[in-house]
């Protein structure tokens, strides 16, 4: 049975999209079986795209599709598409980007009936869709050929335009309908540059040999190994094994408890500096602590 993966969501409202590495509660056990299902063509998953990302949505009674960078954007009912390209005003490429993948999306709605809107979007641009702009003349890293608005299979939500934030409906519903609206938004904007599709799930093709996963493997053991820790181990256990002589090294006149703190701190599970130094005197070592803190993520 093929393995489904779905990492986190990337930029903008979305966020950052998560590597394997970064979820530090992961055992190296199941790295190493996600490994062998990427090895075995048992891994299921979608392409993370290079773009630029931008949450849409459509507002039926405004009959206007809208956009949002940012809480505020959400909050304020979302940008329509004079101030999308207010907000990116003086970007050359980008710009372009930006204004003319909107208006395809905008024109691609307008083709639906007010029903279908309804049932994807809500009344008034309650729910957000999470997408990407590939856009040759716009590059980050990888090169695209083809002008594309992309949307997720995940990152999608409604939102509470009183605090900007998400709300627990499960909207994988109203995703669904969108999918099947697709076909007929790509006839509205077939003349058009800019194209219109859903991040598609895709079996990863099976390696021809398992001489890729034996590397993979042997690479772990010599990581993990080299701080004293096992498979059953996770990567947070990783970090802290090597941060912690690191950092008590760096402070060696700041006792265990603050070393332990100043760990959390660097693997953000909720210590805040403040916390940290709260009730400290010592002014010198308030300042080295904040040193420590603010170079945490380049000590390894």
């Amino acid at each position: 049975m093929a393995t489904q993966l779905f990492l986190l969501t990337e930029g903008g409202v979305a966020g950052h999209m998560a590597h394997l590495y970064e979820n530090g509660e992961m055992s190296f056990a199941k790295l190493k079986e996600i490994f062998a299902a990427a090895s075995n063509g048992e891994l299921e998953g979608t392409e993370k795209t290079d773009g630029q990302n931008l949450y849409i949505s459509y507002s039926v009674q405004r009959g206007m599709a809208v956009a949002a960078r940012g809480v505020g954007n959400i909050k304020a009912g979302g940008l329509n598409a004079e101030e999308l390209a207010s907000k990116f005003e003086g970007r050359g490429n980008l710009t372009e980007a930006f204004v003319d993948s909107f208006a395809t999306f905008e024109k691609a709605v307008r083709s639906l009936d007010p029903k279908t809107q309804l049932e994807i979007f809500g009344a008034d641009a309650d729910i957000y869709y999470n997408s990407e702009i590939m856009d040759p003349r716009s590059p980050n890293v990888v090169n695209y050929d083809t002008k594309s608005l992309v949307i997720h299979q995940v990152g999608h939500g409604e939102f509470d335009k009183a605090t900007g934030k998400k709300t627990d409906k499960d909207v994988s519903k109203h995703a669904k309908v969108l999918q099947n609206a697709l076909e007929s938004m790509q006839e509205a904007t077939a003349q058009d540059e800019y194209t219109i599709h859903i991040n598609a799930v895709r079996q990863l093709e099976a390696l021809e040999d398992d001489i890729a996963l034996h590397d993979a493997y042997e690479s772990i053991d010599k990581v993990i190994s080299s701080v004293g820790i096992s498979d059953n181990s996770t990567i947070d256990e990783y970090l802290i094994a090597r941060l912690a002589p690191i950092v008590a090294q760096s402070l060696p006149e700041a006792d265990e408890q603050i070393h332990q703190m100043i760990l959390q701190r660097i693997l953000g599970t909720g210590v805040s500096l403040t916390d940290i130094v709260k009730g400290m005197k010592d002014k010198e070592l308030k300042d080295k602590i904040r040193g420590v803190v603010k170079s945490g993520k380049n000590l390894l």
